[in-house]
């Protein structure tokens, strides 16, 4: 059987995340089939680290990704890559090296700047 690829944006959430080493646990995903959701996350929910209740100080942080599946009917979900977001827009590849599509590129030249004003906020003062 041959396997399918598929591609969907997720906003993970950690706990005990430490900016400068990295690390921490994933405790939450919001996976959705078109950035447009998440940018609509962004701006109902606010993605912020105080957003679920939690004391600001409490080292939570969001991350939004790209994920790429291979996979089947039979054996689910085979293989995952990924390509995470960072303040400089989304990474031309995933971890495994192979582009990022031209749809999905395109589809963060329409919204990546709402999702890096709400991940990456910039001083006001």
């Amino acid at each position: 059987m041959r396997d399918r690829v598929s591609y969907e944006w997720d906003v993970e959430l950690y706990e005990n995340y430490a900016p400068r080493i990295g690390g921490g646990d994933v405790v939450d995903h919001d996976f959705r089939d078109k950035l447009s959701d998440i940018v609509a996350g962004f701006e109902r929910h606010g993605y912020t680290p105080d957003s679920e209740g939690r004391e600001p100080d409490s080292l939570m942080e969001y991350h939004v990704v790209l994920v790429k599946s291979y996979g089947n009917e039979f054996d689910g979900v085979t293989d995952r890559f990924w390509s995470y977001i960072t303040e400089d827009g989304l990474p031309e590849t995933f971890e495994d090296g192979r582009p990022v599509p031209v749809r999905l590129r395109r589809e963060w030249d329409r919204h990546g700047e709402e999702i890096l004003k709400g991940l990456f906020p910039r001083p006001t003062h």
